[in-house]
């Protein structure tokens, strides 16, 4: 999970999984997801997930909270997620300071410490 949670898009097909897989090497989680994860599925699927290892489907994920969409197949996920970055991040200079206006007040509304400044 660590890379998910460090994603502010989360998308996913309906045959992905995650887990926190630490917990099965029986070492501590990566300090970020433990960080953001609560923020994300909430303090007790949170705890659930990072002290258990339990592997959740896709679809489970999108019920978490844990991903935004879950698509049916790789290649329609890549579709639709192309059609995303054409619309909303066409580099130009206002849609990267827009991007990073934007992050930077979730950031701060949530009072995170991994800002992206």
């Amino acid at each position: 999970m660590d890379i998910i949670t460090d994603c502010d898009l989360r998308y996913c097909t309906e045959d992905a999984f995650f887990s926190v897989k630490e917990v099965d090497l029986a070492i501590t989680a990566y300090l970020g997801t433990l960080q953001r994860l609560p923020t994300i599925v909430g303090y007790g699927n949170a705890m659930e997930l990072t002290l258990n290892g339990r592997t959740v489907s896709g679809s489970e994920a999108k019920s978490l909270g844990l991903v935004s969409k879950v698509f049916s197949s790789k290649d329609t996920m890549g579709e639709r997620v192309r059609a995303v970055a054409d619309r909303n991040f066409v580099f130009s200079t206002h849609s990267i300071f827009v991007y990073f206006s934007a992050s930077q007040c979730w950031c701060f509304m949530f009072d995170e410490k991994n800002s992206y400044s």
